[in-house]
């Protein structure tokens, strides 16, 4: 990058007019690389990775779409000396191994939970997917960095036609790796683990215990009534699985430093941007946290269930629920959201996105950045969801339809109601979970 350059970057400030329409400018997703860990233990490995990567994208986030979205945890074998070094690491990652090691759960539902953490974070290395995902935003051709394609693409979305028109745009392209240090930033990866639990010898057990206290009944009509109740209940819960989903969440390690680095590397034109990419240690993922879901998936009023059907499903509900999970538990992750209507108040949002009785969220209207075309998020109120609200069921046959006395579906409302006071909020604000 050239003395001038960097002058230019440094004195490139937002002078476009104040009074741009906040109904025009929209969030800017972050982007998201979504990876599953096989197994043979799949009832159908192949209708598994299927539907897992048929699953809809989550519509608050962009697809990095990396060509690799599986692997087999078998092939990066965990030493001794691994683990060794994994335990007495002070590292978040050493603490997930630790935990995954002794957790109760995982091992009462998996055996093989305990090297996971450290299988996923070998092939994380091995593979260098943190370089693969700052590949695809710096777009190293010919001995440059082209930040000209989705670079350019992804900084400037939800930013109207109006507005692009007043931002200079060879200057914006030649500075936006170190003004707009979120771009890249908000760069997370999901690794999911399922593990699929039969529901059949479940509920085989529960039935054998109903089935003993049955008979313990003197009166023999009211034992038999039981008996049947038993046999019954056995019938509708036997169908289908249980799939527990473990999702592992990773963020590029990106801040400005690493920016300016980046910027006098690749940007420079006595560098070749290829060879320096090449060696470079720069780019790493940094462990967030992991989250625990389960999904169960049994008898149907409304149709008989193929096992195709179930495992779809399966798939879906879990992962829908480890991603809500991974949204609520960690800040740097969560997507905002638009308001629906703010008289009364109301979002598009329901049990898909994790939204509960009592949730409360901050409102957000975007303001002008220091730098063309960037924009600040601004709490300017909040509100919540009554305790008493019904929570829109959004998240695909998660429950059987609501029937009213005489039968009929209960249509209700696709929205979930949001309660709150504040003049300056309207409906062209946005909202995002409160801690």
């Amino acid at each position: 990058m050239t003395k001038s350059l960097l002058t230019a970057s440094a004195l490139l400030v937002f002078s476009l007019v104040s009074s741009v329409n906040a109904q025009e400018v929209k969030p800017r997703p972050s982007t998201l690389q979504k990876i599953l860990l096989e197994s043979e233990k799949f009832p159908k490995k192949d209708l598994v990775l299927k539907s897992y990567n048929a699953l809809p994208f989550p519509d608050q986030y962009i697809n990095f779409d990396l060509k690799e979205k599986s692997f087999d945890p078998k092939k990066y074998v965990i030493t001794n000396a691994d683990r060794e070094a994994a335990g007495k690491s002070t590292s978040k990652m050493a603490g997930l191994g630790k935990a995954a090691l002794s957790s109760a759960t995982g091992g009462a539902v998996d055996s093989t939970a305990g090297d996971i953490p450290l299988q996923i974070e070998k092939y994380l290395k091995e593979n260098k997917v943190a370089k693969q995902v700052a590949a695809k935003w710096l777009d190293i051709q010919n001995g440059r960095a082209q930040l000209g394609n989705y670079m350019m693409s992804r900084a400037l979305a939800g930013i109207s036609e109006a507005e692009k028109a007043n931002i200079d745009m060879d200057t914006y392209k030649a500075n936006i790796l170190m003004n707009d240090v979120d771009l890249m930033a908000n760069s997370f990866v999901t690794v999911n683990k399922l593990f699929f639990q039969e529901n059949e010898p479940v509920a085989r057990i529960a039935r054998d215990l109903a089935i003993a206290e049955a008979q313990k009944i003197t009166v023999p009509i009211a034992q038999e009534n039981a008996i049947k109740l038993a046999n019954l209940a056995y019938e509708k819960m036997k169908e289908g699985y249980t799939v527990f989903a473990t999702s592992y969440l990773y963020q590029l390690d990106w801040n400005a430093e690493k920016a300016k680095l980046a910027n006098d590397y690749f940007n420079n034109d006595n560098v070749n941007a290829q060879a320096a990419f090449d060696t470079t240690n720069l780019f790493n993922l940094v462990f967030l946290g992991k989250e625990m879901s389960t999904a169960i998936v049994t008898f149907s009023l409304k149709e008989k269930r193929t096992e195709d059907q179930i495992i779809e499903l399966a798939v879906k509900r879990a992962l829908n629920n480890s991603m809500a999970k991974l949204q609520r538990s960690y800040a740097a992750f969560r997507p905002i959201f638009p308001l629906a209507s703010a008289n009364p108040f109301s979002a598009e949002i329901g049990t898909k996105e994790g939204v509960q009785n009592g949730d409360k969220f901050d409102v957000l209207k975007p303001e002008p950045g220091k730098t063309a075309g960037t924009y600040v998020w601004n709490k300017i109120g909040s509100l919540s969801v009554d305790k008493k609200a019904v929570v829109w069921d959004n998240d695909g046959d998660s429950e059987e339809p609501k029937l009213a006395e005489d039968g009929t579906v209960i249509e209700t409302p696709k929205f979930t109601p949001l309660k709150g006071k504040g003049k300056k909020i309207n409906s062209n604000c946005y909202i995002r979970l409160a801690d």
